[in-house]
């Protein structure tokens, strides 16, 4: 496996790659990853589930989409996570990475 490219961000440097995003920050290696989030009631909370995207469009098509399924759904966000990708977006569903 060859070297990813690098690059410099607020979030320190950053190695980009097709699935995942590698952060250091500090020398300490973190991933980070899009949690989608959804209000689908009256009360205002923003909910999310375990499902992780590798871009943050990824995670926007995802939620979305999710919205047109879900008719309770006021309002979609899309937030940086440091939980690891766990999904991709397919352009029509979420399909789990193999591990």
């Amino acid at each position: 496996m060859g070297r990813r490219p690098m690059q410099l961000s607020r979030y320190g440097l950053i190695a980009v790659g097709p699935d995942v995003l590698s952060v250091s920050i500090g020398g300490y290696p973190m991933t980070i990853s899009y949690k989608p989030e959804v209000i689908a009631d009256s009360s205002g909370t923003w909910t999310g589930n375990a499902l992780r995207f590798g871009t943050e469009q990824e995670a926007r098509d995802y939620a979305d989409e999710l919205s047109c399924r879900w008719t309770a759904v006021r309002e979609f966000r899309v937030i940086p996570s440091e939980d690891p990708v766990n999904y991709r977006w397919t352009g029509d569903r979420a399909e789990p990475l193999e591990n």
